[in-house]
């Protein structure tokens, strides 16, 4: 009986084992994927994740660029660029993760670039307009990279698994801008995909951006006079602070300002835009920040537990 019950619980510990070692996969590869529709889009919604966060254009990115002007204050491990003293070591760190973000968006647009021509459910027309928002956004990347960094590496769909890269030229950088944003503005759509996508009025304006930064102001003109002339777009009447919420409030979802925008809303809690906290701090002088504002703006009586 003592053997048996020996044999038994020993049968009961294998199977256990047995049922931890059966492999469950949390990932498709990219081979079996950007087959159909809602596949392809998965992977394009893929690219604006890296940008999306704080340590990019949801806070950061603007930061270490505005920090020098009239309406912020830079304090803690900001404080040092008021002074015009460069970089300490966490302003490094954080301008690495702003590269390797970057680049990350641009790995995610190649993988759609490549995979998305493959797609089995997929209508030629289809894949083009997948294609030119990818492009679009890869485009941008290399955009934000070369007022950066002049002249970066360049990794398309063809080279994403070389290790090392040459450095390409900063006219190299935007010559590749410009092959991605002329292609992708023929074939966008004139009404974006989904909110906070690119259409092609997007792309004629980044392009717009790209030809003034390369001093070809008559392509510039150009490419703004089809934006103007579209009649898409307007400017909202702001004559007070107060209604800037017009623009900005948390309700508004949109606006005929809207060109391209990153959208973020307040739920879920990985949606928030995180920089408007960082402007306007004490000793500004502007805009007053935080509860100084709120008592100016509602009152006293708001906050009776607090101030007494």
């Amino acid at each position: 009986m003592k053997h048996i019950t020996i044999l038994i619980l020993t049968m009961l510990t294998m199977a256990g084992c047995s049922d931890a070692l059966v492999e469950k996969p949390q990932s498709i590869a990219a081979e079996l994927f950007y087959n159909n529709p809602a596949e392809v889009e998965a992977g394009l919604n893929s690219i604006y994740v890296p940008i999306r966060r704080g340590s990019t254009l949801g806070a950061l990115y603007e930061c270490q660029h505005e920090i020098y002007t009239e309406y912020m204050y830079g304090r803690g491990s900001h404080a040092p660029l008021n002074d015009y003293t460069g970089l300490d070591q966490t302003n490094v760190a954080r301008v690495g993760d702003m590269w390797a973000a970057f680049y990350e968006s641009i790995r995610n647009a190649n993988i759609v670039i490549q995979k998305a021509p493959l797609g089995s459910k997929l209508s030629p027309a289809q894949v083009e307009v997948y294609l030119a928002e990818a492009r679009f956004m890869r485009a941008l990347m290399y955009f934000y990279l070369v007022r950066n960094w002049a002249g970066v590496p360049i990794r398309d769909e063809n080279n994403m698994d070389v290790r090392e890269l040459a450095r390409n030229t900063q006219e190299q950088v935007y010559a590749f801008i410009l092959s991605d944003l002329e292609w992708a503005e023929t074939r966008l759509p004139d009404n974006p995909r989904a909110s906070g996508t690119p259409s092609k009025w997007s792309a004629k304006t980044i392009l717009t951006d790209v030809y003034m930064n390369l001093h070809q102001y008559d392509k510039a003109r150009d490419m703004a006079a089809a934006v103007i002339e579209s009649k898409k777009y307007s400017l909202v009447a702001v004559e007070k602070v107060d209604e800037f919420e017009k623009i900005f409030g948390a309700d508004i979802s949109t606006s005929p300002e809207e060109i391209f925008y990153l959208k973020y809303a307040r739920v879920p809690n990985t949606q928030g835009f995180s920089y408007p906290q960082y402007c306007h701090y004490p000793n500004s002088g502007y805009y007053p920040p935080g509860i100084l504002y709120l008592l100016q703006r509602y009152g006293r009586k708001c906050f009776p537990e607090k101030l007494g």
